[in-house]
């Protein structure tokens, strides 16, 4: 069934009885990428891949294609210690590709991505556009409704939830 995914493919997965997920190396993406989406619905994509090869992994087009992006370093997942990792500088070489803006998921587990304030900074920010988001919400669906008859705020609640089902 596989076929000739079999060479180009280090592993796949299926899902809806197509394969949608692959793991190949960069190489293989840079060199065989119009032939590797013309055989098979790809939408997900574990990249092994050298930190030299991520500069070059940013220009191929190939990417635009992706819902998922897994990047690696080269070591299995049954693997209990892990391999290499790429640093900073080489994984912005690739993240700020052009041909990214598709993704909606990107994993980058593993990796070196230096700096215990980073996680901080994220941190902080994350709670304070929870709590803005939040105080806007209370601002504009519930609180004109304070001391509106009971079936009022019920249904402004069902339409902030289906607003911020299909907005986030």
């Amino acid at each position: 069934w596989v076929g000739p995914l079999a060479g180009m493919c280090l592993g796949w997965r299926w899902r809806r009885g197509c394969v949608e997920r692959v793991t190949v190396w960069a190489e293989t993406l840079l060199a065989q990428s119009e032939r590797l989406f013309a055989l098979a619905p790809i939408r997900d994509v574990r990249l092994l891949a050298e930190a030299h090869d991520l500069a070059r992994l940013a220009g191929c087009p190939a990417l635009a294609r992706l819902e998922g992006l897994e990047v690696s370093s080269g070591w299995s997942d049954d693997s209990a210690t892990p391999g290499p990792f790429h640093r900073d500088r080489a994984l912005q070489s690739l993240l700020v590709s052009p041909f990214l803006k598709g993704l909606r998921r990107l994993d980058l587990t593993a990796q070196g991505i230096e700096g215990p304030a980073l996680l901080v900074l994220a941190s902080v920010l994350a709670v304070l556009y929870s709590a803005c988001y939040g105080i806007t919400v209370e601002r504009i669906a519930y609180k004109p409704l304070r001391k509106a008859p009971r079936l009022s705020p019920l249904i402004s609640a069902i339409g902030m939830s289906i607003f911020l089902q299909n907005y986030v």
